[in-house]
């Protein structure tokens, strides 16, 4: 063959280029004749899935060798093809060498060989990786399954948990009833022995004001006898003089204004302890309001005075304070369980004193005692619930928590300091706006 006659260099790469692809492919190629299905030309791939020879598939048909488990597919992948002539990625199955029947995907197209309509097709065996999608589904539903069963489980956990924080508010704020109901009835049995006293002598003074009233009325009534016989007024004097004498209307006259001044004050006293009541709960006072923390400290002594008083001096070093944003009824519990613990750490008589002073955007209550003090292994526990360090049945170890937690929802803090045989300090910080008003300023 002469130069002019060979074909182009870049046609004969081109050819080579194919014949590698055909032989080197891992996918089966297949040519075969469109109008019988007989195979023309095969691919070693073809060989190592059918297990056939390529001389052996050669001019044989799909059927022939039994590469279709399902032979209605052949004729379906044709009729996909016969459209366009190209198809690609078409599923389909077949049975390699081992009887094994393979997921594939065929890509083909129809193009003439020696005048010939011809299919060529190329063929990947997608099993494994069909597996590891039916696997990776199987995990994933799995997954979500799981997911869902998790979800429910910390749906259901997180729904116990809710009612168990719910149950312990519960508890948590019969336990803080309790210990008001406990102060209350602390304060209710000293308010009762400071209302009885001057109530008794009152009543005691009435019956004997009742008694000079039933006198100055037998008076009277000898005086009016004169009028009645006016001739013998002589007698009558002297009928008067008697009554007079009877009732020792001089002692009556003598007595009479001290036991209505007495009476007054005891009034007066009955009248002082409903206002300190007044002042220490402020009636219809719910809500957060400025309040004077000098006036419910006052109060509160006065409410407490039959406790303090046989045990210490109470000194006041009271500074300059501005009204305190918070609620008035709870703060002076905070100050009444301060007080009360300052009292009861006293052995004999001694003092407690009372501090009140500012700094910056805050406020400060102290209560300064000279009792026993609290040992240091035990201060940092003093505000656990149902810590006291007192014999069992006398406290019911919920008035410092109580009040940790009122000062910690006024946004406060208490500091306290302690020295055995020496006395505690404790400190309590309030902020003079409460957070949220701080805010919207």
């Amino acid at each position: 063959m002469s130069d002019q006659h060979k074909p182009p260099v870049s046609e004969l790469e081109a050819l080579e280029t194919y014949r590698r692809v055909f032989y080197a492919s891992p996918d089966y190629i297949s040519f075969s004749r469109l109008a019988d299905g007989r195979y023309i030309d095969v691919n070693p791939a073809f060989e190592r899935f059918t297990g056939l020879t390529r001389l052996e598939a050669i001019g044989r048909t799909s059927f022939d060798i039994g590469l279709y488990p399902y032979p209605e597919e052949r004729a379906a992948f044709v009729a996909a093809l016969l459209p366009s002539g190209v198809l690609h990625g078409y599923s389909a199955h077949l049975r390699n060498g081992n009887k094994e029947v393979r997921n594939v995907e065929v890509s083909a197209n129809i193009a003439t060989l020696n005048g010939d309509q011809a299919i060529i097709a190329i063929v990947r065996d997608v099993t494994e990786r069909k597996r590891n999608d039916e696997e990776l589904k199987l995990y994933r539903e799995r997954l979500e399954q799981l997911v869902g069963q998790r979800t429910a489980e910390l749906q259901q956990a997180n729904a116990q948990l809710q009612e168990t924080n719910r149950k312990l508010e519960h508890a948590h704020n019969q336990l803080l009833q309790t210990e008001k109901m406990a102060s209350i009835g602390q304060l209710a049995a000293g308010l009762a022995h400071e209302i009885n006293n001057p109530i008794a002598f009152v009543n005691s003074n009435l019956n004997s004001l009742e008694s000079y009233v039933n006198g100055l009325l037998q008076v009277i009534a000898a005086y009016e006898r004169i009028g009645t016989a006016p001739t013998d007024m002589p007698q009558q004097l002297r009928a008067i003089d008697a009554v007079r004498n009877e009732v020792d209307l001089a002692y009556i006259r003598a007595d009479a204004y001290t036991l209505l001044n007495e009476s007054k004050e005891g009034m007066l006293r009955v009248t002082k302890i409903v206002q300190d009541l007044r002042d220490f709960s402020h009636f219809g006072a719910t809500e957060w309001q400025p309040a004077d923390l000098h006036a419910g400290l006052n109060s509160t002594l006065n409410l407490l005075s039959h406790e303090i008083k046989p045990r210490a001096t109470v000194i006041k070093e009271y500074g300059a304070l501005p009204a305190v944003e918070c609620q008035p009824l709870e703060l002076n519990q905070v100050f009444m369980s301060m007080l009360l613990n300052a009292a009861q750490a006293i052995q004999g008589h001694g003092r407690i004193v009372i501090r009140t002073g500012t700094a910056q955007d805050m406020v400060w209550v102290e209560f300064e005692d000279n009792g026993v003090g609290i040992r240091p292994e035990i201060l940092t526990r003093i505000f656990d619930p149902f810590f006291t360090t007192r014999p069992l049945g006398q406290g019911t170890g919920l008035g410092l928590s109580l009040a940790y937690g009122i000062v910690q929802k006024h946004n406060g803090r208490i500091e306290v300091e302690s020295k055995v045989g020496s006395g505690t300090r404790f400190r309590i910080w309030l902020p003079v706006r409460r957070a949220e008003a701080a805010a919207e300023a």
